[in-house]
């Protein structure tokens, strides 16, 4: 019996363990780690013994490892990946006791997140809806595609922001979306995967407008459906006991609520009769329904003042004034001046909104009757203009040393001042003018351009300009520089040969009309500064070139040009001076003058991006065709090459190459070419040498045998095409190449060496000639010894 026992409990402890190891958490086996643009999708094997799942990951930058997310399914999506990162995942079972089994990565294989991520797609009356988090390698963008049911996919848009919304979309319509970075080079970063990886989108809301307010209600219009013969319209109010009802059943495209009531938002919904859709208030269109009423007309002394209440989305007010129109406004008020002292009139408006539509309002219906009683309407408004006190014998005084000046704009050297006065009794107007001594206009930059003496500024010609400024300011690399001065001229070009290439510069020019020197310039000399003082000029002068005598040259020199935020109020003299410390002045006394200048702004000018054009252009033959070459340009990404033949008028582009060289094979021998190159920086090219370089392509001749004989050793190549002459060279194992002769009679092929000396071994080589033109050679040449 105690046998039997022992053995029954054996028995049942071991049931005990098989039960326990049979629901253990394990690590089961992932069928699937895809990318797609909501994550990483997770697809596994199902565990019977398992109650739910725990999803882990192990991040690939750092190693560390980390719980997801308990899920229920065999599936599950991670949208909390980043951009460019890679992971590993591993999903386990979960106990009996409610934990999760360690994990086990060493089966699992990186995935790695290179997709844009859509964070929201959603369905609107304005259409399809995308929103997604920024990529890194987004430089330039991104790139929207679309593919229609089974059509072929097909661009967008290009967009700069994170959101985009397909306007374009159909009821009913079957739609497939990708999103892809755009990187610095303008290339896709990601692939196009419409098969795995698009967002699928069913559209099926109608292309219902944006619904209007008018006097009888608020107006729905739709796009037509094909073979739908009847629409239902639903509407939900704003009020939390409003479930949404079924308005109406219409066999048309346009409906007018009736039954709105003013003041209260609605959220309308169209759909087809029976297509089975339920309406979706969430998307719905909303509009808070308000129709405009008259608020006032008063009488002003400038004219009728007519005032209605604003309409929700409208665009614009056609104000009418017995049938006439009078005025297109973008608010809700007008003065209508034109209006005559005793007669009536009655107005009307029409209303256009966001979406076109266009509804009118008659006088009648404008009136507020709470405000005003009917008879007030009777024959239209009448206008009854107020009498000021200030008009005696017909006529309105004003009072300019007292009465308030509303606007004031003082002249200046720019332009024509103005003295505004307004009557403080009816607001009429009166304006004084003052007119001072003008400035030159701000001469227009006509041409800013890469050249090949450096940036070539040109801008127009001002009459009255006696003098030029040319201003500049760059973005070199990291480095800015504000406007500074680079050339005063009386030229209008202005070559800058100080560029850098793939620098930024900005030209801008000011005209300067000298008008005149100040009388005296008093000094106070201390060492090696010296203060400067002259009488400034306010109407005759904005800024002052203060000059310094040189002794070497015998002339005046600029030293500064300074604007009237350098002069001062005397209150010794009662006068305003100019002030200019010169801090580099020579030991002694120098002489000054000022010279008086009204001068125009310098506007904001006009950029470019620098390139230099590459100079010491070269060609010559080689072996297998022309090697050209040119001087090497700091900064350029690159260069590119262009190529003619003499009789040619244009230049074909051959090649774009990173090397300051460029090897032409597709070339025939006796053909004259001309070779020149531009630089690049980013996508802005330089000048270019316009004669270019010339070379007529002579083919390397070919040795066929070099032979001693009695005369000497006869050296014989092949003819080349375009030779005029050839040049033909020697060494010994000594010596190196040396030119022995030259054979003008271009039929001849052959050359005799007289001068050879017997038992001596020779190397012969060959070049072919057409003018200041010549071949290669074979390096390797031909050997021979003399017997005789």
């Amino acid at each position: 019996m105690k046998k039997a026992l022992s053995l029954f409990l054996a028995m049942l402890m071991l049931m005990s363990v098989l039960s326990i190891s049979a629901v253990a958490a394990t690590t089961v086996t992932i069928r699937s780690a895809v990318v797609s643009h909501f994550g990483i999708e997770l697809k596994w094997n199902k565990d019977v013994s398992a109650s739910a799942y725990g999803v882990y990951r192990l991040n690939g930058s750092d190693g560390t490892q980390e719980f997801v997310k308990e899920v229920k399914t065999t599936s599950f999506t991670d949208n909390s990946v980043s951009y460019g990162k890679s992971y590993k995942y591993a999903v386990v079972s979960k106990n009996a006791d409610g934990s999760f089994a360690k994990p086990d990565f060493s089966k699992a294989e990186a995935v790695k997140f290179d997709r844009v991520m859509v964070k929201k797609v959603f369905s609107n009356y304005e259409g399809v809806n995308l929103t997604w988090n920024a990529t890194p390698t987004a430089k330039n963008g991104y790139r929207i595609y679309r593919a229609e049911g089974n059509k072929r996919p097909e661009l967008l848009d290009s967009v700069k922001n994170t959101s985009y919304i397909d306007t374009t979309v159909a009821y009913r319509g079957e739609y497939k979306y990708m999103i892809v970075s755009v990187g610095a080079d303008n290339n896709q970063v990601e692939s196009l995967d419409f098969k795995t990886e698009a967002i699928k989108v069913s559209y099926n809301l109608i292309d219902l407008k944006v619904p209007t307010s008018s006097p009888a209600g608020v107006i729905l219009e739709w796009g037509k459906v094909d073979d739908a013969a009847e629409y239902e319209v639903y509407r939900k109010s704003s009020s939390k006991d409003d479930n949404g009802k079924l308005l109406t059943t219409v066999n048309t495209c346009t409906f007018t609520d009736a039954t709105a009531k003013k003041g209260v938002t609605y959220n309308y919904v169209v759909i087809v009769k029976g297509s089975g859709f339920t309406p979706d208030y969430n998307n719905g269109m909303k509009v808070n329904y308000q129709t405009v009423t008259f608020k006032s007309h008063t009488p002003r002394f400038d004219g009728m003042k007519i005032e209605w209440t604003a309409a929700t989305n409208a665009v614009k007010y056609l104000l009418y004034r017995d049938g006439n129109l009078i005025a297109t406004l973008d608010k809700n008020s007008y003065i209508d001046k034109t209006v005559v002292d005793g007669s009536s009139y009655k107005y009307s408006l029409d209303v256009q909104f966001k979406n076109g539509k266009i509804v009118s309002y008659s006088y009648d219906e404008l009136r507020d009757t709470k405000k005003y009683n009917t008879n007030d309407f009777v024959g239209g408004i009448k206008y009854k203009a107020p009498v000021c006190e200030r008009i005696k014998d017909g006529k309105h005084t004003y009072i300019y040393k007292t009465d308030k000046c509303v606007i004031d704009r003082e002249a200046t050297v720019y332009g024509v001042g103005y003295k505004h006065y307004v009557c403080p009794v009816c607001g009429r107007e009166s304006t004084k003018q003052v007119i001072p001594q003008l400035a030159p206009k701000t001469p227009a930059i006509l041409s800013v351009s890469n050249t090949n003496n450096g940036v070539k500024t040109t801008w127009e010609k001002v009459d009255s300009a006696d003098l030029y400024v040319v201003y500049r300011r760059s973005v070199v690399g990291n480095k800015r520089t504000g406007w500074t001065i680079v050339k005063i001229t009386e030229d209008t070009t202005y070559y800058d040969k100080s560029t850098v290439t793939g620098g930024y510069y900005r030209y801008a020019v000011k005209a300067v009309n000298l008008t005149g020197d100040a009388p005296r310039v008093a000094t106070e000399v201390s060492g090696k500064s010296v203060k400067l003082y002259w009488y400034a000029e306010k109407n005759t002068a904005n800024e002052y070139f203060v000059r310094r005598y040189n002794a070497e040259t015998g002339k005046y020199e600029t030293i500064a040009l300074l604007s009237q935020k350098c002069t001062f109020y005397s209150e010794s003299s009662k006068r305003t001076l100019g002030y200019y410390e010169d801090n580099n002045a020579k030991n002694g006394s120098p002489r000054y003058s000022v010279r008086y200048a009204l001068s125009s702004s310098h506007g904001d000018g006009a950029y470019i991006r620098a390139v230099k054009a590459p100079s010491k252009l070269e060609a010559k033959n080689n072996t297998t065709g022309i090697l050209v070459g040119w001087t090497k340009i700091a900064n350029a990404s690159g260069y590119r090459v262009y190529r003619k033949l003499e009789s040619d008028k244009k230049w074909t582009f051959v090649k774009y190459t990173k090397n300051n060289y460029y090897p032409d094979y597709d070339v025939e021998s006796g053909k004259t070419y001309v070779y020149t190159v531009r630089a690049v920086s980013g996508s802005v090219y330089s000048d270019y040498l316009r004669e270019g370089v010339k070379i007529t392509r002579l083919s390397t001749p070919k040795l066929s045998s070099a032979k001693s004989d009695k005369n000497g050793i006869s050296v014989t190549w092949e003819g080349v095409e375009g030779a005029k002459a050839y040049n033909v060279y020697r060494k010994t194992a000594n010596s190196n190449w040396q030119l022995i002769g030259k054979v003008n009679y271009v039929r001849s092929t052959t050359y005799l060496d007289k001068s050879a000396k017997k038992g001596v071994t020779y190397t012969y080589t060959v070049r072919a000639t057409n003018g200041s033109f010549i071949s290669s050679f074979d390096t390797k040449g031909l050997s021979c010894k003399d017997k005789y």
